[in-house]
């Protein structure tokens, strides 16, 4: 789902979710003209598998980014603490790198906060 005013989307993850997956929304939101839209990933689900993000290169992103200019931030939503704990990662190595913003979370309200606050930050610059 995505919001135009917001310029957001919101995803909710099921179960495990594949490479394939990720890339077909990814092309979606290119298709869409979408790119620089913020991506809340609600993972919240019980016995959702985030082990796809340990595969995905950020290599793949740094050359989105080349070709399409800067991604709007992605936070993650993930309840299970082990989960968590694969986006806590994957988020601080595409931040760190350069990537993306990106930063995890309990739960979805807390992630809409972090983009909130980004917003107000980014309107008032």
């Amino acid at each position: 789902m995505h919001d135009d005013e917001t310029r957001r989307f919101r995803t909710t993850w099921t179960g495990t979710v594949s490479l394939q997956e990720l890339a077909d929304f990814l092309a979606a939101q290119i298709l869409l003209g979408r790119w620089k839209y913020s991506v809340l990933h609600d993972a919240t689900a019980p016995h959702v598998d985030l082990t796809v993000l340990a595969r995905m290169p950020l290599s793949m992103w740094r050359e989105l980014r080349e070709e399409r200019g800067p991604r709007g931030p992605v936070p993650f939503a993930v309840a299970d603490d082990g989960q968590r704990a694969i986006a806590i990662r994957y988020a601080a190595m595409a931040t760190a790198q350069g990537v993306f913003l990106a930063a995890a979370f309990r739960d979805v309200p807390a992630a809409e906060s972090w983009l909130n606050v980004l917003v107000v930050s980014r309107d008032e610059a």
